[in-house]
């Protein structure tokens, strides 16, 4: 990696590691929706994923916005030597959150009959019960990994994630075994899964803050009122962020008619759970990227982090387009390969959403930065906004569309983001999106309008090519997956080839492809044959 930069360096490494991290969470993810999918009923589907909605809005109010805080600040006292504030800050985020989560739970478990009567289901007041624990557990399990990741060990981090992701798989297989499948056993063995992963979380991360020098009263006065405002105005950030990723499945439930309100919820949730899996690939970068933000402003150096925005933006891009070129071409495709043809009518939803999330991911590295830089009073404008715009979508467009009016309605609240992201950070930072940027967006548009041309014809010259039309209903679903898989190839081809053209690369991607490809084990001939082809699309002087 000798061509990239210090900085450069360091997001590559950060990243690699959370990529790889996303991708076996993602993993877990895929075949934990498949089992609810394919041994669940549409109905306890539906109701899980609604009493998890509700849920996760109510935590937020827990939270006080101290994980927020935590991921702010731990980077930013360690930029500047101030350790014993790590360890203060630590045991104040969960003092604070163990007593606001306890009460709220109560009052959760007190209310759940309220909120089932209210959405004409009596059976969500049970499911609401179990999941009340989420409110506790989930936030101290982010304490935990954003303690982690504030400390740069992304590794760690990804990991205890994991282990949730694959104790939740765990749990919902054997309760499923033992008692039958149903939205308690789902709800039940989520719990299982972050409270398994908060023990293990906890007990990594108790030796190395109780071993930081310093006392863990060096807070000052002046830190707990920054840490608090800031935690407060974090917590409606939080607030509205929660309403925008799920107000649409709690008001699906309630705006469309109970006998079917269940199984549109179900769908919806399933088909938004495959889309979201394109939001792993910004995340990955910017898990690393964060707290070097967060230490270059506290050392002021903003020339470092306009560099450092420009490089993990343009490689967040390039991961973002293709794939969601993909997942918006062959959005019923995959939904009814991966989890039954019940499930193939969320295509559309899907597709809508993806493409909200694509412009999310574009701008993610920008929000970042406003995060790093404390611009807490920014953050709160912007996401008041946009969070006000997309109720007002899903009010107006659920009723008429359904499902897809709530897709859409994401859709335009995250591009509304992206907008104001974008604009704030030209104004204030001085930064302006490299022009590779612009290229690939025109990469994927036309990829996207070529393959939607000749995607029917291509089908069909490759079904003629397999035996496709065979009675064995194992072999008829590997013929289907490698035909889905052939044409998906056929469109990443089509967007690299486009890249190449266009010249979308600098020297530090190459550096980093070759890099990444060594620790891939990758053989040193085809390394040099497809750096002979990325060097094809570096622009002039870069």
């Amino acid at each position: 990696m000798e061509e990239l930069s210090q900085h450069s360096r360091e997001v590559a490494k950060g990243s690699f590691w959370g990529l790889a991290g996303q991708v076996f969470f993602k993993l877990f993810s895929f075949f934990y929706v498949v089992l609810l999918a394919r041994m669940a009923s549409q109905e306890d589907v539906g109701l899980f994923y609604l009493a998890l909605g509700i849920v996760s809005i109510l935590s937020v109010f827990s939270d006080l916005g101290v994980s927020g805080a935590i991921l702010r600040y731990i980077p930013y006292f360690e930029g500047k030597g101030e350790h014993g504030k790590i360890k203060g800050l630590v045991k104040m985020a969960y003092l604070a959150l163990f007593a606001t989560a306890t009460v709220i739970m109560a009052l959760l478990f007190w209310q759940a009959d309220y909120v089932g009567t209210l959405y004409q289901n009596p059976r969500l007041a049970a499911v609401l019960r179990l999941l009340s624990a989420y409110i506790l557990f989930s936030n101290f399990l982010r304490i935990n990994t954003f303690y982690l990741q504030g400390m740069r060990d992304i590794k760690s981090s990804q990991l205890y994630q994991n282990i949730q992701n694959g104790l939740k798989l765990v749990f919902t297989v054997a309760l499923f075994y033992i008692y039958g499948p149903s939205a308690g056993m789902i709800a039940l063995a989520f719990i299982l899964s972050l409270a398994g992963a908060v023990a293990l979380s906890s007990a990594a991360i108790y030796g190395p803050v109780s071993k930081i020098k310093g006392a863990a009263a060096g807070l000052t006065r002046s830190d707990l009122n920054g840490i608090v405002s800031i935690g407060v105005m974090v917590a409606t950030i939080q607030m509205f962020g929660v309403i925008m990723t799920s107000l649409d499945r709690t008001l699906l439930g309630y705006l469309t008619p109970p006998p079917g309100s269940e199984t549109a919820v179900a769908v919806y949730s399933i088909a938004t759970a495959l889309a979201l899996a394109l939001s792993s690939l910004s995340w990955a970068v910017g898990s690393v990227f964060l707290p070097l933000v967060s230490r270059l402003a506290g050392k002021q150096d903003m020339e470092g982090i306009r560099s450092v925005l420009a490089t993990a933006q343009r490689w967040c891009t390039f991961m973002t387009i293709p794939s969601a070129v993909v997942m918006m071409l062959f959005a019923g495709e995959m939904l009814g390969a991966f989890y039954g043809q019940s499930y193939a009518s969320g295509a559309m939803a899907m597709a809508l959403f993806t493409l909200g999330l694509a412009f999310y991911s574009i701008s993610y590295m920008l929000f970042l930065t406003f995060i790093a830089m404390r611009m807490v009073g920014l953050e709160l404008s912007m996401t008041l906004i946009s969070g006000a715009f997309n109720v007002i979508m899903v009010v107006l467009l659920i009723p008429p569309f359904g499902m897809e009016g709530a897709a859409a309605a994401g859709a335009l609240g995250f591009a509304l983001s992206a907008f104001l992201a974008k604009h704030y950070c030209e104004k204030l930072i001085g930064f302006r999106f490299p022009p590779e940027i612009y290229k690939m967006v025109a990469a994927g548009v036309v990829t996207f309008a070529l393959m939607f041309i000749i995607k029917a014809p291509l089908y069909s010259t490759l079904s003629a090519l397999v035996p496709f039309g065979s009675s064995d209903p194992y072999l008829f679903k590997a013929s289907h997956l490698a035909i889905l898989g052939a044409l998906m190839m056929v469109s990443v081809a089509i967007f690299a080839t486009f890249a190449l053209l266009l010249r979308c690369f600098r020297k530090e991607d190459v550096a980093l492809m070759r890099s990444v490809m060594r620790k891939a084990m990758v053989p040193g001939p085809l390394i040099g044959f497809a750096e002979k082809i990325a060097v094809r699309g570096i622009a002039e002087g870069k």
